[in-house]
């Protein structure tokens, strides 16, 4: 490509002549426009100049206009190189944008809290509703009843019946009355209700009961081996009381557990013992007062109001008596239990067979001194009658021994002298009293209506007296002595 304007020879496509700076786009401008001009002129039909210049002889000749002459260019005066434009930096990559989070805005906690308390209420209210209807199933609560009864589950069994409150009426005395209670295995049962039971024992009414107040649940079981179905009928009682203000609530009549009344006999001052729990004097219903005799004891009887049935350990303490222990069953066709046949304890035993060998002693001595029953009256119990006949007693021996005349027994050493205590037994009332036998060899000296010259005498002579406990104390009640000849 040659410059327009100095004629260099320039590449083809240089945008600048290299010698002047022109540019050389212009050209190309031009063309264009000339090429868009000739375009414009083909869609015109121009008339061929040879047909303008040799026109018909007919038309009228029009003559060509002169053209003048154009002018040379004006040379153009070199254009400076343009200034190298620097480079632009490239341009560094834009990382892409990650998607701002916009966290959601939290509720007030107001609006927290009271959505919480909706739903605990909410919450509240379903559990409410379960548990109420639940204690209002009466045949259910009878079904659990048979099954914890016939697997020894005390405890459920416990929790299910109506009883009242009461030192014997606990959870732990029902495990222990029913410990040797064997647990039954089930094959099946089916449970069946009606409304026609008696009352709870404990109410003491044996009217048939309405049955609003109280339901009957029959349940029909084989047990595994048995060869046939046994029934057993359960009283369910409604109380007054309302399970969470609303609901019915239902416990299981304890008929076939709980025995009323329980009568206990002992021997008066006697202390009893249920499985660890004393009887206290509250049970103390009645007290028999002991006689002045040889022959009857003072008894105290206790009436416990209920009373679990099952296997019990009994304990009887009493002062003086060796404890007696004993397991006893008690169950609906037992009504009481007596105790009253006490044995002395071993230690008071050998005390009392010590006082009798002095008492002997005491009694020979005084009837040779010839005292007067006053002096050894505080041997025997204070009691008018008993003082009495001890009185009569000692006078007559001391006149068989010795008479007016002073005619008898003069002295008496006991070279030997020991004392056995038994028990005396009157009945089945038992026995607060002994019997202590005192065997002496003695060496005495005596004169007769024969002879008042003393004359010496051994031998060996047996008495008997009477002992019983009173106000604290072992005191005489009777003795029987014998001669000395």
């Amino acid at each position: 490509m040659f410059c327009p304007n100095c004629g260099t020879k320039n590449n083809e496509d240089a945008g600048f002549c290299v010698n002047c700076g022109t540019s050389l786009v212009v050209e190309t401008v031009s063309d264009s426009k000339e090429q868009s001009q000739e375009s414009a002129d083909s869609m015109i039909p121009v008339t061929p100049v040879d047909s303008v210049t040799s026109v018909d002889s007919t038309t009228s000749q029009i003559p060509a206009t002169p053209v003048e002459p154009v002018s040379p260019a004006t040379p153009v005066e070199p254009v400076s190189p343009a200034t190298p434009v620097e480079p632009v930096s490239p341009v560094s990559p834009v990382e892409p944008v990650s998607p701002v989070y916009r966290p959601r805005k939290p509720l007030p906690k107001k609006v927290i809290g009271i959505i919480a308390v909706i739903a605990v209420i909410v919450v509240a209210l379903i559990v409410f509703i379960v548990v109420g209807k639940k204690s209002e199933n009466y045949e259910a609560l009878a079904t659990k009843y048979f099954i914890a009864e016939q697997t020894c589950k005390w405890d459920t069994v416990f929790d299910s019946i109506d009883i009242p409150d009461g030192e014997f009426l606990t959870k732990e005395l029902l495990s222990k009355a029913q410990a040797n209670t064997s647990a039954q295995v089930i094959s099946n049962y089916s449970v069946s209700k009606q409304n026609d039971i008696y009352k709870n024992i404990l109410s003491k009414d044996k009217e048939l009961a309405d049955g609003e107040i109280s339901k009957d649940v029959y349940i029909e079981y084989r047990i595994k081996g048995e060869s046939s179905n046994t029934t057993d009928t359960i009283g369910v009682i409604k109380l007054q009381e309302k399970n969470l203000l609303f609901f019915d609530k239902y416990k299981i009549s304890p008929d076939n557990l709980v025995k009323s009344n329980f009568t206990i006999i002992v021997a008066k001052g006697a202390k009893v013992n249920i499985d660890g729990i004393e009887v206290s004097s509250k049970y103390l219903k009645e007290s028999t007062s002991s006689k002045a005799s040889s022959y009857s004891v003072a008894k105290d009887t206790y009436v416990i109001d209920y009373l679990f049935e099952g296997d019990y350990t009994i304990k009887v303490t009493q002062e003086n008596m060796q404890d007696y222990e004993e397991e006893v069953t008690i169950d609906m066709d037992d009504d009481s239990y007596t105790y009253t046949d006490a044995k002395i304890d071993s230690t008071v035993s050998d005390k009392l067979a010590s006082t009798g060998q002095d008492t002997m002693k005491t009694i020979y001595d005084a009837v040779v001194a010839r005292k007067d029953f006053s002096t050894i009256s505080s041997l025997f119990v204070n009691d008018t009658k008993i003082q009495s006949e001890a009185k009569s007693t000692y006078a007559y021996f001391m006149d068989e021994q010795i008479t007016a005349a002073g005619i008898g027994l003069k002295k008496v050493s006991w070279t030997s002298i020991k004392g056995t205590v038994s028990q005396d037994s009157v009945g089945s009332d038992g026995v607060p009293s002994v019997t202590i036998t005192v065997k002496g060899a003695y060496s005495a000296t005596l004169t007769s209506t024969y002879s008042t010259t003393p004359t010496d005498r051994t031998g060996t002579i047996t008495s008997y007296f009477y002992y019983e406990y009173v106000n604290g104390a072992w005191s005489l009640y009777d003795m029987d002595l014998s001669e000395i000849y």
